[in-house]
């Protein structure tokens, strides 16, 4: 799935500021930095617990 977002940048008006440009945040789509939605991260977890198993089982 690809999904197209068209953000604004802003600009910070400090001239100190270490990051002078900025995007604006989605929120509920991803974290900063996020590579994947809430919702993607819970079925990764999900599906991570699940093959994990409960860890009591021996062989």
């Amino acid at each position: 799935m690809v999904i197209e977002l068209r953000l604004r940048r802003l600009v910070c008006i400090n001239l100190e500021c270490a990051r002078q440009t900025f995007h604006e945040q989605v929120p509920g789509l991803a974290g900063r930095y996020g590579r994947r939605t809430p919702g993607a991260t819970a079925l990764v977890i999900a599906c991570a617990l699940a093959l994990a198993g409960s860890g009591t089982t021996t062989h």
